[in-house]
């Protein structure tokens, strides 16, 4: 094929590669982070700590800050406890060592995507719960 390199042609080549990849891999220390929506349609913000994922990620994983709410496996919690009416977004790849992270007040919180201003509220007694917790 013209054009592609031998490398990408040859099985051998690719094999190399791949372990190459494998051992790069091994190598890259790993760090704990928020899952990140995997699509643009029907994305939430957690009303506890601004965290933005889809509606099934909160319903499988739920908040990976948040963990007291509850939302895994729940759909009545997920429509509880975050809302899909949110401002701006932030990729926060290291919340403690940012300004914005700080300003935000999302330093505590792990590496993710989270927005700029929710709309909602929680009911009553999550407040109180994310007040115990030590979230805004």
């Amino acid at each position: 094929m013209p054009g592609v390199p031998s490398s990408v042609r040859d099985p051998k080549a690719s094999r190399v590669v791949g372990d190459l990849q494998t051992m790069a891999d091994a190598e890259q220390p790993q760090f704990e982070h928020a899952d990140v929506a995997d699509s643009m349609k029907g994305m939430r913000a957690c009303l506890g700590c601004s965290l933005v994922k889809t509606f099934n990620q909160f319903y499988d994983i739920g908040c990976e800050n948040c963990p007291f709410l509850e939302m895994s496996d729940d759909s009545k919690r997920v429509h509880e406890c975050t809302t899909a009416y949110f401002e701006g977004m932030i990729a926060m790849m290291e919340p403690s060592g940012s300004w914005v992270g700080r300003w935000q007040q999302l330093a505590a919180f792990l590496p993710g995507m989270y927005a700029v201003q929710t709309v909602g509220e929680l009911p009553k007694a999550d407040i109180d719960m994310c007040k115990a917790q030590g979230l805004h």
